[in-house]
């Protein structure tokens, strides 16, 4: 308990089965004014709405869970985090499992959502679909 400054969880919590309860005990391993650092799916992303049931982490049975940036912020706050930086990540829609390549203005949109000059654009408008959170730990989760 309380002993390390950082702990790290990329890819991680879309495969749980109890997310909470991995959080919990994340909040008791890190020392006051730790960091977590993690990505994960953004199902509320504009890019996954707009997929719909092509969108390329709709991948049962290995993704057991999907996060908005709403709902993470707040499973997080439960847990004693206060989220100091929250950016998208990932891509809009890429190849979905369907298609080798995206054609068209798909195609068109999804170079511009991933362009490195054009970032700021396509995190305004929500497009990418995960999210990398960096969050201080606060306050220590009463024991069980």
């Amino acid at each position: 308990a309380q002993s390390f400054d950082l702990v790290t969880m990329w890819d991680v919590l879309e495969h749980l089965e109890d997310p909470r309860g991995v959080l919990e005990q994340v909040s008791r391993w890190l020392k006051p004014g730790g960091v977590l650092a993690l990505n994960t799916v953004d199902s509320g992303s504009r890019g996954a709405r707009m997929a719909g049931p092509h969108w390329r982490h709709l991948a049962p049975p290995h993704h057991l869970q999907y996060f908005t940036r709403a709902s993470l912020l707040h499973l997080l706050q439960d847990f004693g985090f206060r989220v100091m930086a929250a950016r998208g990540q990932g891509v809009m829609w890429a190849a979905d499992r369907r298609q080798a390549q995206l054609k068209g203005l798909r195609a068109v949109v999804e170079a511009v959502a991933t362009h490195w000059r054009i970032r700021p654009l396509a995190d305004a408008l929500h497009l990418r679909d995960e999210v990398d959170i960096v969050a201080l730990r606060e306050h220590a989760v009463p024991p069980v």
